[in-house]
């Protein structure tokens, strides 16, 4: 068996434990974790238990982690959204390369100086955009770049997402509040323009954008009198599709592993975690702030004009693209049920179905984790960069951020040129 690379975790959370932690147990000649950082004692102890890293490797805070000696070469980070920054920064400093889960940082500023920090130190900073990895963006890839629909003209993209993934993450959730985490655009779309980015292959010139928080709000609610809890006696439990009881026996039954993930809920039944936890909380009444639908509309500097949309109100997870051509057209969608992409010609009029055979689970994004995971470990072994750069992730979080500064500005148009030299 091959000698696995070592690494570090900052935030053993859902993401962390069953994301990382589960590759590293399955691949263990590839990926081993020898510490942990982790503020949460259950979470803690038990990525520890998992994994059998001693007593003396196991950190309350990655600012415990950062006092003592560089424990391994590679530093896995999955803490909340606005660590992201100083937690890798100082991994960087101290020797590590850093695997970083998106959005690098919620702020155009801090994603620049992560980036320039680490062509300083000669460090790797990896930013886990898995969906590029999946059969299906390949697939669309490399039908584009086959020159198969001859010249672009214009692409569409939308990200569905679900409405229970939605009100668990983004209404209940960690990140439904931008003082705690980044903006929606950048939190959950970044891959979005990301793989527009990639598959266009061009900068974007200029780009605007409109969005609203429309339905998760106080005045939204049915009626008055709703309780701050569904646990509290609510009186449209038997209408409403956020009553949490319901959801969470339901579609939205997988997360349920995220809600029992800590020392005052684990083993506990689901009706008494949520009369204490936020994920029982009436969706009309939350502090949520980030958006539920938004537009933005690009322009790339060869011309090709883009439009992404994301809803949260899906009924299913899924993601839509079409590209049209000068020869031809692709209009494909991986989603929880099926995945395919069909290509037209427009000389012969001829249509071809390409079925990948594969369906976007949300828990491994179809594939794309695993495969990510994968390549990160075979080039760290080899010394070398993966494909996808720090600096292509930048410009995906720059575009992101740019388009909600637009939107806060009621779609005002945003040249990229002087933004980048504005805010960098």
């Amino acid at each position: 068996m091959t000698q696995p690379i070592q690494a570090v975790l900052l935030g053993a959370g859902g993401r962390g434990l069953f994301t990382f932690g589960d590759f590293a147990a399955q691949n263990p000649d590839q990926l081993k974790f020898v510490a942990v950082a982790e503020p949460n004692d259950f979470r803690r102890e038990k990525f520890a238990a998992i994994h059998k890293i001693p007593s003396q490797n196991c950190f309350t805070s990655w600012e415990e982690l950062m006092q003592v000696d560089q424990i391994s070469s590679v530093l896995f980070n999955t803490t909340m959204d606005n660590y992201h920054f100083s937690s890798s920064m100082a991994a960087l400093e101290k020797g590590y390369d850093v695997v970083l889960e998106k959005p690098m940082a919620p702020t155009p500023q801090e994603c620049s100086q992560l980036v320039k920090e680490s062509t300083r130190l000669g460090r790797k900073l990896i930013i886990f955009h898995e969906m590029r990895y999946t059969k299906f963006f390949k697939a669309v890839f490399d039908i584009v770049h086959s020159g198969r629909l001859g010249e672009l003209v214009n692409v569409e993209h939308r990200e569905n997402v679900v409405f229970w993934h939605y009100v668990h993450s983004f209404v209940r959730g960690n990140w439904r509040n931008t003082k705690d985490s980044a903006p929606f655009i950048l939190a959950k779309c970044c891959h979005d323009l990301d793989l527009l980015y990639w598959i266009i292959g061009q900068k974007v010139q200029r780009l605007s954008s409109f969005g609203s928080l429309k339905y998760f709000k106080r005045s939204s609610a049915p009626r008055s009198d709703l309780p701050e809890r569904c646990t509290d006696g609510c009186p449209i439990e038997d209408t409403c599709i956020f009553f949490a009881p319901r959801l969470y026996s339901g579609p939205a039954k997988k997360w349920r592993r995220i809600l029992e993930f800590g020392a005052d809920t684990a083993n506990k039944p689901l009706d008494e975690i949520l009369k204490t936890s936020d994920y029982g909380r009436c969706a009309y009444k939350c502090d949520n702030n980030v958006v539920d639908n938004q537009v933005v509309n690009l322009q790339f500097e060869n011309g090709i004009l883009a439009n992404f949309v994301t809803t949260a109100f899906a009924n299913k997870p899924s993601r839509y693209v079409r590209f049209d051509g000068t020869k031809g057209t692709l209009v494909g969608e991986l989603s929880a049920t099926d995945s395919e992409i069909v290509v037209s010609d427009h000389l012969s009029g001829t249509k071809e179905s390409i079925d990948l055979e594969t369906k976007y689970d949300e828990a491994q994004h179809g594939g794309g984790d695993s495969e990510m995971l994968l390549d990160i470990v075979n080039n760290l072994k080899m010394d070398q960069s993966i494909e996808h750069s720090v600096e292509d992730a930048l410009e995906s979080h720059l575009m992101a951020l740019a388009a909600e500064e637009s939107r806060l500005n009621n779609g005002a148009i945003i040249e990229m040129h002087e933004f980048k030299s504005r805010i960098l």
